[in-house]
């Protein structure tokens, strides 16, 4: 899908019966985590086809088939691409409304996203609202990965602490996670109140319990309207 910033893959899932009202965008995680959850999100948007609702798993600029430079990803391209992505979804499918899911940084990304386009609910899973927050965890994981494969022998130097990377980030350069960069631009913008939002203002919306097959059972059962 060519857009004014760049090509976004996508992967549009339609239902084989009758399609309904109500489209899923499905927002991935950031760096190495979204590899991780891939599968999770291409199973929901699966599922949800299966009960009749269309669903777009669009991959960020950045990453995999899409364009331009992992290094350049940051909160607000992550929110840009998923609204074009909504768009397309849209324009594709004739659906009504568009519900967005995410995992972890994908779920901020998929509430921000809600709030832009006005949709009707909104997906989360464990979701984590605070960017800043997230980034850090992501550096403690990398950090401590490092540190043990160290003192098990491994070759090279020991990893730096997670306070030193964000030193390094803090000082303006890039790190590396896992051969996944992230730019300290990125970092920054992450800790502001720039376009992708304060997550952690916004209150998720209560859990159903429910997996993803019986969330979409669920709204396949309800009238067409909803």
């Amino acid at each position: 899908l060519p857009t004014p910033a760049g090509r976004i893959f996508l992967t549009l899932v339609e239902p084989l019966r009758e399609r309904r009202e109500i489209g899923f965008l499905i927002c991935h995680s950031f760096a190495y985590e979204q590899l991780d959850l891939f599968r999770l999100d291409l199973t929901f948007a699966r599922l949800a086809a299966a009960a009749g609702f269309p669903a777009v798993y669009f991959q960020a600029r950045g990453y995999a088939d899409s364009g331009g430079d992992l290094g350049e990803a940051t909160p607000a391209s992550h929110l840009r691409d998923a609204l074009e992505a909504a768009d397309h979804l849209r324009r594709r499918t004739g659906v009504d409304a568009v519900v967005p899911v995410g995992a972890r940084w994908g779920a901020g990304v998929a509430l921000a996203a809600s709030e832009r386009i006005g949709a009707p609910g909104v997906v989360l899973w464990n979701p984590s609202l605070d960017p800043r927050g997230y980034l850090d965890d992501l550096l403690k994981v990398f950090s401590r990965s490092r540190i043990a494969g160290k003192s098990q022998g491994a070759d090279g130097p020991a990893g730096p602490t997670r306070e030193q990377l964000q030193a390094a980030l803090a000082s303006g350069a890039d790190v590396d996670l896992f051969g996944y960069p992230l730019s300290s631009y990125c970092y920054r913008e992450a800790a502001s109140d720039g376009p992708i939002l304060a997550f952690a203002a916004s209150a998720p919306p209560r859990s159903s319990g429910r997996s993803g097959s019986g969330f979409c059972a669920c709204l396949s059962s309800a009238p067409s309207s909803t």
